[in-house]
């Protein structure tokens, strides 16, 4: 006797597996991955820039991959970054399989998956391509992508029944440090301290 169940079909001594194989594609295609991230930038020296990323799981499945500067055969950096830091239990690697040429980012995890609803920070990145680069369309890709565009996956990348989901980082231009503020700050007052001398 055949039944179908759910759009799964068991026969005979194999119906459990199947049934269980039918629930685990349920729940994997009524599970909704998604992700925003917002990127900042820091001048460590002349041509040295580090980027951090900040990951928003607003999804409601886990993530275990984070791909930036990238979309499935292609990559957006125009230069191999020298390093890429990862929050803890996380490893990042500079990539480079594009049919263009051209570098990215990936960050993975086998233990501490981003939970559906949180945020992790540290996501790192340095390169000498300046935030106008980073910000802009990417010189490596000829279909005006942005730099900024990136993947996040529930396990391995790409792997068979793990959609992914591609969003483009924000990029968040920080307030001035009251270190920076300071020297301003005294230069103003010794000009006004000499001006009431005069």
């Amino acid at each position: 006797m055949r039944r179908s169940i759910l759009g799964c079909k068991s026969f005979g001594s194999a119906a459990m597996m199947a049934l269980a194989a039918c629930w685990q594609s349920s729940a994997v295609s009524r599970a909704s991955i998604s992700a925003s991230a917002t990127l900042t930038s820091q001048q460590l020296g002349p041509n040295s820039f580090e980027y951090s990323l900040t990951l928003h799981n607003t999804g409601t499945t886990n993530i275990s991959t984070f791909w930036f500067a990238w979309q499935p055969f292609y990559d957006f950096l125009p230069t191999d970054p020298s390093s890429a830091p990862a929050p803890a239990n996380w490893t990042g690697n500079p990539i480079q399989d594009g049919f263009y040429g051209g570098f990215s980012v990936e960050w993975t995890t086998t233990t501490s998956a981003l939970a559906a609803g949180g945020t992790l920070s540290g996501f790192k990145f340095d390169t000498s391509d300046p935030p106008s680069v980073i910000e802009g369309i990417s010189p490596e890709f000829p279909f005006n992508v942005p730099v900024e565009t990136s993947w996040v996956y529930i396990g391995a990348s790409q792997a068979p029944g793990d959609p992914g989901s591609e969003f483009t980082t924000t990029t968040v231009v920080p307030e001035p440090t009251i270190a920076l503020l300071a020297p301003a700050a005294l230069l103003l007052r010794r000009r006004r301290a000499v001006g009431s001398e005069r």
